[in-house]
């Protein structure tokens, strides 16, 4: 589950770039529990299957009830985002096989997910999205409760993508209450996918402490059910909410098993996570380590504003580490990048200020 949550974290104000972790008003024991989340996902592998594609579904040794439930997995995986398989063609497969099985349940369920869609895709401000929230929202009353939760379940993760983030929390709240104490195969699937969202949630709210409570019933609940568990995902989302309370040394930490999980699985690393641990650098002084990071990354990156943000750390990194003549460089194409593309740099000005005192304090010492 690469949420996307972090994307919007790359225009967060600075701290102090010299700045040494502070007292967050988290404890030791909250260190450590994401330390030993991040751990456990490296150590048992948790991601989601880099291979995973249509052409490489195996059904032939599933039962029918089987196969409706992986494609229902396979399409709530899509939806939000914990894959990167066609979204529509996710739930087209599912829909197809809930018709073939004549399944009334997995037919209300899927159409419950082109309503997600619909509504995810539609302008915010026409007619039309009221329309397709209302119908969204009229199977929250089903009879069926695992109908009705998942109805709650995917309008808190829309609420949530707004940041309507009590109204978020309530349904998602309410998606839980309606889960059966009985347990039962959809029972489990049920509190999986709700504590999935209420993780992603408080991971909105800047709460670490019920994050990582949901985050590890996720983590539970998904290896019961035989779930790909995007393990990506959630190391990066534990980093943003560390960083976010400025314990620069945790989120490092965080940032560097994240990278380490992705190169070991021979996946690519983002452009954010080296941003983010590229900062999680500046932030405790480490600039000498910080500067090959950024450096790869804006080779690599393509996206321009995190183009953006990468140069201004490059800069940081550069003025602190010395390079003076190199890192005015930085700050140029900073500038020019911004003209180019005519992007706001009104977020990273702090970023800047912070290169041009340690450009100067050099230039004293």
């Amino acid at each position: 589950m690469l949420w996307p949550v972090l994307v919007f974290a790359v225009f967060f104000p600075a701290h102090n770039a010299y700045a040494q972790t502070v007292n967050s008003g988290l404890s030791e024991e909250d260190r450590a529990t994401a330390l030993e989340l991040a751990q456990l996902i490296y150590d048992q592998n948790l991601i989601i299957d880099p291979e995973l594609s249509y052409a490489n579904l195996k059904f032939y040794n599933r039962s029918p009830e089987e196969r409706l439930t992986v494609l229902r997995f396979i399409a709530m995986d899509s939806l939000i985002l914990r894959n990167t398989l066609d979204q529509s063609k996710s739930v087209e497969l599912y829909e197809s096989e809930a018709e073939k099985q004549n399944s009334k349940l997995d037919l209300q369920i899927a159409d419950i997910y082109r309503l997600y869609l619909d509504i995810v895709n539609e302008d915010q401000q026409s007619e039309n999205l009221t329309l397709l929230i209302n119908r969204l929202e009229d199977y929250e009353n089903n009879s069926d409760w695992f109908i009705a939760s998942r109805a709650y379940m995917l309008n808190a993760q829309y609420h949530g993508t707004h940041r309507k983030l009590g109204t978020a929390l309530n349904l998602a709240n309410t998606a839980l209450s309606l889960i059966p104490t009985e347990i039962t195969n959809k029972a489990k699937e049920a509190s999986y996918e709700t504590n999935d969202i209420i993780a992603y949630l408080n991971t909105l709210m800047n709460n670490p402490k019920l994050m990582m409570k949901a985050t590890k019933l996720v983590i539970t609940q998904g290896q019961d059910l035989n779930r790909s568990i995007d393990g990506v995902g959630h190391i990066g989302n534990l980093a943003f909410v560390f960083k976010t309370w400025r314990d620069y040394q945790t989120a490092a930490e965080l940032t560097k098993t994240l990278i380490d999980l992705t190169e070991k699985n021979n996946l690519p690393v983002t452009g954010l996570t080296s941003l983010r641990y590229g900062q999680s650098l500046n932030n405790l002084g480490l600039f000498s380590e910080a500067v090959p990071y950024l450096q790869k990354a804006l080779a690599q990156e393509k996206n321009t504003r995190l183009q953006l943000n990468l140069e201004i750390q490059l800069a940081i990194a550069l003025a602190g580490n010395g390079h003076e003549r190199e890192a005015r460089k930085s700050l140029i194409r900073f500038e020019q990048l911004a003209k180019k593309h005519q992007l706001n740099t009104a977020g990273l000005t702090k970023y800047r200020l912070q290169a041009e005192a340690l450009i100067a304090v050099k230039q004293k010492n």
